[in-house]
């Protein structure tokens, strides 16, 4: 059904969009610009992804790669086709397995899971892919300008930002987390080399030789400390440090761009912090100038808020 695809390049979707009256134009759309949201926690998809790609839709014109497990594509066919209202949706199956070695993890898996967005985005059918996590509310399509400067007419490699903790993803252990011997002649400076977030957005050039090397290494090295569980990783699952690990053995082979909480905010709990001030808004877009942020009770309260407003 249209729009609903597997490995194909949406040009249908974007012909769509040129026709559709009811899409206002907020930047020239380049065809090989994307967002991918990831979801496989289960069979269904999960409470917050269907107004996730609603809200996308409404304050953008980009299309929307969904990438879920083998059964919640089959019993959420109905979903799927209610989000695609504008045939910018398009429905990927995360691969079942990685292997490194002699080791698998099971990418529709808990575990696995959690670093399918490398795959997905090396994997995407878009040259600019921009993942978000499913936690993630859009603001407004700065952000989309923004990216569109750095990544098409630009030299960037790979658009993110800092994680709120240096090395939270290992819980702090920072000098015993390293799998790949290649960092030990260098570990003075990976002591200090800062975990990046992987949810509030991770925008990159998908065809560059360097970028898929590296989302390839980000794969092997989460299998490595999956494997060690709790040894390395805070709750044995966290896939930050498996980016930094990677992203610091080919640093010299990328660029990358921090975006300030000026542009995307990582406001983790409910009482989040704007500009010195405690928001008392109902939805955290009303606080601050950020065309994204990313917190589970913001994005709950901004739906709720956006919802009644009949949007």
């Amino acid at each position: 059904k249209r729009g609903v695809m597997t490995g194909t390049t949406p040009v249908v979707a974007l012909n769509n969009i040129k026709k559709n009256p009811l899409v206002q134009e907020k930047i020239r759309i380049s065809p090989s610009m994307g967002i991918v949201v990831v979801d496989i926690r289960g069979s269904k998809v999960g409470d917050r992804v269907a107004p996730q790609i609603r809200r996308i839709m409404e304050v953008t014109n980009l299309p929307v790669e969904l990438w879920v497990s083998k059964s919640s594509r089959k019993e959420n066919q109905e979903v799927f086709q209610g989000l695609n209202s504008t045939g910018r949706l398009f429905v990927r199956t995360m691969t079942e397995k990685h292997v490194y070695k002699n080791m698998t993890i099971d990418l529709q898996g808990k575990s696995g899971g959690r670093v399918g967005k490398a795959y997905a985005l090396k994997e995407s059918n878009f040259d600019y892919p921009f993942l978000f996590d499913g936690d993630v509310w859009v603001c407004n399509d700065d952000f989309a300008k923004e990216l569109h400067a750095m990544l098409v007419n630009g030299n960037t490699d790979v658009v993110w930002t800092l994680a709120p903790l240096s090395h939270g993803g290992t819980g702090g252990r920072a000098i015993t987390s390293f799998v790949d011997p290649r960092i030990a002649d260098h570990f003075e400076t990976y002591k200090t080399f800062r975990e990046r977030n992987t949810g509030t957005l991770v925008a990159v050039r998908r065809n560059s030789p360097a970028v898929q090397s590296w989302l390839e290494l980000t794969l092997d090295i989460y299998t490595v400390h999956v494997k060690s569980g709790e040894k390395i990783l805070l709750h044995g699952i966290n896939d930050q440090p498996s980016f930094r690990d990677a992203f610091f053995i080919h640093r010299h082979n990328l660029t990358e761009h921090l975006l300030t909480d000026a542009h995307a905010c990582r406001a983790p709990g409910d009482r989040t912090i704007f500009n010195g001030e405690e928001c008392k808004q109902t939805c955290y877009c009303l606080c601050t100038s950020c065309s994204l942020v990313h917190n589970g009770i913001g994005f709950d309260n901004c739906f709720r808020y956006h919802d009644y407003a009949g949007l």
